[in-house]
Formats: structure tokens, C-alpha cells, sequence
């Protein structure tokens, strides 16, 4: 999902994280990138913590994923990174169980790296 989608995911499922989404809505049409990250974390974190959100599961992976790739020291901030080297049959793989999950390859293969496979750990 693209933020504007996941913004709107946000608006129609969370109160408690409606305030933040609209604030990141409009860093985002001011070009502030660094500042609509921000406003997404806190609004994800706040609607996966909406006790009446009703959010599905995939939803709820979705925001997951958010916090993780807007997470402040994911933005600027000290991070490490690994690379690997794939077939094209297991990128392809790959990329089918990031999407099945609702992440990107590099969220699906963090997850799965610390946690187990996405919906397992």
C-alpha cells in the first residue's frame, strides 16, 4: 500500500489515529516526506492500539509494516543492512509471500529474519 492508501486505511478504521494520519495527509501534499513518515508512524501506532479500530488481520499486518519502515531510526536515523543473493525464482518467491502478507520484500524479510514468517511469530 502506498501511504496515501494506508492514510485512508487509518481514517476509516481508527479514531485514536485519525489526528496523526491527517497531519501526515498534509506533510505529504507539502512534500514534507521526513515529517508525513513521522505522522504515519505515530498514527498506525496509535490505530493498531484502537481497541475499536475492528482492524482484519491483513490491515493489521499492513500498519505492522508501517511502524516498521517509518520507524524514526529507519528514517535519517543508524541502521545496518544485509544483502543477499536471490534466483530470480526465489525473488519471485519471495515477492509473492511479501505481497500475500501485505509488506514489501525488505519488511517480509526483516520480519521473517527476526520474528519467523510473518503470522507465525
Amino acid at each position: 500500500m502506498n501511504p496515501e492508501q494506508i492514510i485512508a486505511l487509518i481514517l476509516q478504521k481508527s479514531a485514536a489515529g485519525a489526528g496523526e494520519a491527517l497531519k501526515a495527509s498534509k506533510a505529504l501534499g507539502q512534500g514534507d516526506i521526513a515529517g508525513a513518515s513521522a505522522h504515519l508512524y505515530r498514527a498506525a501506532r496509535l490505530a493498531l492500539t484502537d481497541a475499536n479500530a475492528g482492524l482484519a488481520a491483513v490491515e493489521r499486518v499492513v500498519l505492522l509494516t508501517t511502524i516498521d519502515e517509518t520507524e524514526p531510526r529507519h528514517i535519517g536515523g543508524s541502521t545496518s543492512s544485509i544483502h543477499i543473493h536471490l534466483s530470480e525464482d526465489e525473488y519471485a518467491a519471495l515477492a509473492i509471500r511479501a505481497e500475500e502478507q501485505g509488506m514489501t520484500g525488505s519488511a517480509y524479510v526483516r520480519w521473517a529474519a527476526i520474528y519467523g514468517s510473518p503470522g507465525t511469530g
